[in-house]
């Protein structure tokens, strides 16, 4: 942030940084920190999901060898229940994709802001401090320039 003749340059990153401190704040706070998210992307990395399906017959456990995943949950003398293991492909590519953007493998996205910004303020300084206050709700008032 620069003074020009009494009119402050401000960076994208300046005001990237005083909208978000708040949410990353609150983020911690609430004990959401990057090893503990890291740990919740590893375990999707290697999700499984349960299917249950009801079967007509009895499966005869001593003559059947069931398949690596598949099991016999329920039966009946007309029908049985059995889950089956099996990777869950929509989660972990979910997952695949969040660690490659956390990592910073894709080219980075490209957001453009137009238009006049206009803040009547005294201190940028202390503007963007209150925007950046945790626990606010809102933005500061506007001062009344005489409209």
């Amino acid at each position: 942030m620069k003074a020009d003749s009494g009119k402050y340059t401000v960076t994208s990153d300046e005001i990237v940084e005083a909208l978000l401190r708040p949410i990353d704040e609150a983020l911690q706070e609430t004990g959401l920190t990057p090893k503990y998210l890291t740990k919740k992307l590893k375990r999707e990395l290697g999700a499984k999901k349960t299917t249950h399906i009801k079967v007509r017959g009895v499966i005869d456990k001593e003559s059947t060898t069931l398949p690596r995943g598949i099991k016999i949950i329920s039966e009946s003398s007309d029908e049985t229940v059995i889950a089956i293991s099996q990777i869950d492909w929509g989660t972990r590519q979910k997952a695949r994709i969040d660690t490659h953007k956390l990592r910073g493998d894709y080219p980075a996205e490209k957001r453009q802001l137009s238009g006049k910004l206009d803040i009547q303020h005294s201190n940028w300084a202390e503007l963007m401090d209150e925007v950046a206050k945790p626990n606010s709700d809102e933005l500061p008032k506007r001062k009344n320039r005489g409209r």
